[in-house]
């Protein structure tokens, strides 16, 4: 399944800590966005470490669920490489 996480984190050491994390799920496609394609299983393991960095302090995560072929998602713009095998990245 698609995805894009997101995260907002004011603290350096933690934001890195997301990014390190979030790299081995998906593609970053801006500084703190990625897409992903998650299994079950991968989601949930993801969301658990996700968990684990949200409680060490200040922070927001965002998991989104994406659908790429349903009729009211639009994608306009130049592509971008992406994680998703049927989307095109708008940026």
């Amino acid at each position: 399944m698609n995805y894009v996480a997101m995260y907002d984190v004011t603290d350096s050491k933690l934001r890195r800590a997301f990014f390190v994390l979030l790299s081995s799920y998906g593609v970053a496609v801006q500084k703190s966005v990625f897409e992903c394609c998650l299994s079950s299983k991968q989601k949930d393991k993801l969301l658990s470490e996700v968990q684990a960095l949200v409680d060490k302090g200040a922070c927001r995560f965002s998991l989104v669920r994406v659908y790429p072929k349903h009729k009211a998602t639009m994608i306009l713009g130049k592509d971008k490489i992406s994680a998703f095998t049927d989307v095109l990245y708008v940026g």
